[in-house]
């Protein structure tokens, strides 16, 4: 399953990035979410980070940060969470070009991908 949005924003990339990686913000643009805290006394995400998230249905899942390449891309694999997903790793990347914001869709990230 594959999932993709595009908005026009006018700011910079870096911001655009910063906002979508604070969990202080992220119920206000992650509308699939109901829950979303950073895990382990964390106060931003970055790599070995933990965060737990619940959707609106209710499914909760772990994630831990294994990239995370201001203000490009993020990468997280789940720890815990619904079998759906067992053993996955998703990739997030942020474009901005021309005040255009491409969230790319999130998708399995490729098998050795290294960590950053």
């Amino acid at each position: 399953m594959r999932f993709t949005e595009s908005i026009r924003i006018t700011c910079p990339r870096e911001r655009v990035f910063a906002y979508t990686q604070d969990y202080g913000q992220r119920l206000v643009w992650d509308t699939f979410l109901r829950e979303a805290v950073l895990m382990d006394g964390a106060t931003e995400a970055g790599p070995g980070v933990k965060a737990w998230c619940v959707s609106w249905h209710g499914l909760g899942m772990e994630t831990q940060y294994v990239s995370f390449q201001p203000p490009a891309v993020t990468a997280v694999k789940m720890t815990r969470g619904p079998r759906l997903f067992e053993e996955k790793e998703w990739m997030l990347s942020v474009l901005v070009v021309a005040g255009l914001m491409l969230r790319v869709p999130t998708q399995p990230a490729p098998p050795g991908t290294p960590a950053a």
